[in-house]
């Protein structure tokens, strides 16, 4: 009789540790706390957009050209742009193709790489400024909603702008190669860059569901025209759930406003306590 005690209690652990969840045997949580904890959990993410540019050629179904004031380049197994300068400020660069998410229980996570420096001409004494920028927008209202992340070679720093009218200084350092990750969620969101993080931001920039587009591009102006810039991006990943699930794979099936996977677990943890208070005591979870 022991022995099916004993078994009976280490299957429910192994269910709650495939979760990630494992609540001591003193814990209290009542069952719709346990599955908002599974349904809101990070490894509910998925990775909804990528480009690691490794095939040195340019993809149409992820990305189009919208500006077009220098040259786009998909070589050395990233993104680059290359800037002349211009008297009056122009801009390189392109945008991912839209999509629809929701921030509503679980953070869409940008991440990109940003190499501020690849090349120059003549060189870096000479040719000195030039903004690299990553921005995550609206597809709908870009204008108006908006997160975007950039250095100034001029002046060496890192800058948060959004939409709300924050202005942030996140950094001074000289040109830098570094993953760039913004944390959004529908309370605000989060900006690293290397090990420089802003905290935590709380303006909300994006309703709870949005189309989502991710720009890269770099923006230059000057007053000698035969000096160039060239900046680059890679390895993009974007995290996070759609908001049209039913068009993705079963996996997304929404159940109850819950995730199907999730149903299915409630559903299997449910039965398995069904008259069987002695291991709902057990583990302490009524």
């Amino acid at each position: 009789m022991q022995n099916n005690y004993l078994r009976k209690g280490l299957t429910i652990s192994l269910i709650l540790m495939l979760v990630g969840i494992i609540p001591s045997i003193s814990a209290k949580i009542s069952p719709s706390t346990f599955f908002e904890t599974i349904k809101n959990h990070p490894l509910n993410n998925d990775v909804i957009f990528s480009d690691d540019f490794n095939d040195n050629s340019k993809d149409s179904e992820k990305w189009t050209e919208i500006f077009t004031g220098g040259e786009w380049f998909e070589r050395n197994y990233q993104t680059e742009f290359r800037k002349y300068e211009v008297a009056s400020s122009s801009t390189e660069g392109i945008e991912s193709k839209g999509i629809p998410v929701t921030i509503k229980n679980v953070p869409l996570i940008t991440e990109c790489i940003m190499d501020t420096f690849i090349d120059n001409w003549p060189d870096q004494f000479y040719q000195w400024i030039g903004q690299p920028h990553i921005r995550v927008i609206d597809a709908d209202d870009p204008d108006n909603h908006f997160i975007d992340v950039h250095y100034r070679r001029d002046y060496d720093i890192i800058k948060v702008l959004d939409s709300s009218g924050t202005d942030i200084t996140l950094a001074t350092i000289n040109e830098f190669r570094s993953k760039v990750v913004i944390t959004i969620n529908k309370n605000g969101y989060s900006v690293d860059v290397g090990s420089y993080s802003s905290g935590f931001i709380p303006e909300p920039i994006f309703s709870e569901k949005f189309t989502v587009k991710l720009k890269l591009y770099i923006y230059l102006n000057g007053d000698y025209s035969n000096y160039w810039w060239i900046a680059g991006f890679d390895d993009v990943i974007i995290t996070g759930k759609r908001s049209d699930p039913r068009n993705v794979n079963n996996y997304y099936i929404v159940e109850n406003n819950m995730p199907k996977n999730i149903c299915l677990l409630e559903k299997l943890i449910m039965k398995i306590f069904e008259n069987k208070p002695f291991l709902k005591k057990l583990i302490g979870l009524f």
